[in-house]
């Protein structure tokens, strides 16, 4: 099966021009000179289990809100938006050229005047920050690489960027959320400064978290109210009735 989405890859490579297809049940504008593109263009599953989980508890839950932060190219954003035509989406992505396919993404799919975007990373404490970028993927930038992560990765690309509390953007009380958090391995800082609005509301929540920080996330998200419900991978799942 490797084998077989290598080749798949390669022949969807031999054209190296962005072009627009459809997947999922959405369009796409994809590259494929980036990695996660071009799983997308060869039709190679990504995230399919942790997709399919994350869906159905925001079905069960009918939030009144989705926040997607570490938008990327909008692979939530997207499908939870047309999947739920009534749901406010407020998507966070701070590096401009993933921004950039965000944004085309939702045009593509009728999605841009529903899909709020921000052009911020979500942490603690409001101001900048130098965010690394690996051009191979747009799945890759980072605020908080390990010593590991710089050595595996190439690195070869920085932006100034803009961080927020989410605390300080947002204030719902009593209301039931849905959180995806997917900002490579910056989780522990994002939650601390969201933990306002995680202890005053309920939901469901997907959270990509290194192994290193798992102990703290669970804490923080523990103290909000918040029980886990299940792991695929590195995402934990959970919920707050």
């Amino acid at each position: 099966m490797r084998l077989w989405w290598s080749i798949r890859k390669r022949l969807a490579r031999l054209d190296r021009r962005p072009r627009v297809v459809e997947r999922l049940g959405a369009r796409w504008a994809l590259d494929p000179n980036d990695w996660l593109d071009l799983r997308l263009l060869a039709g190679q599953p990504f995230e399919a289990e942790q997709r399919a989980r994350f869906a159905d508890a925001v079905a069960r839950a009918r939030p009144a809100r989705l926040y997607d932060i570490g938008a990327n190219f909008g692979l939530y954003s997207v499908t939870l938006g047309l999947a739920h035509p009534d749901l406010p989406i407020e998507a966070f992505e701070p590096v401009s050229t993933t921004r950039a396919k965000l944004e085309g993404n939702l045009a593509l799919n009728g999605l841009a005047e529903r899909v709020r975007v921000h052009p911020l990373a979500l942490s603690d404490a409001e101001g900048e920050a130098e965010i690394a970028i690996d051009p191979r993927s747009s799945g890759l930038s980072t605020l908080s690489a390990s010593a590991d992560e710089a050595a595996r990765r190439d690195f070869a690309r920085a932006e100034t960027i803009r961080t927020a509390r989410l605390d300080d953007l947002a204030a719902p009380e009593g209301e039931t959320l849905a959180f995806k958090i997917d900002v490579e391995g910056h989780e522990v800082a994002a939650l601390r400064g969201m933990a306002r609005i995680l202890a005053a509301n309920r939901g469901v929540m997907m959270i990509e978290t290194r192994a290193r920080n798992a102990p703290e996330v669970l804490a923080l998200l523990t103290k909000a109210g918040w029980r886990e419900t299940g792991r695929v991978q590195e995402e934990i799942f959970l919920e707050k009735p």
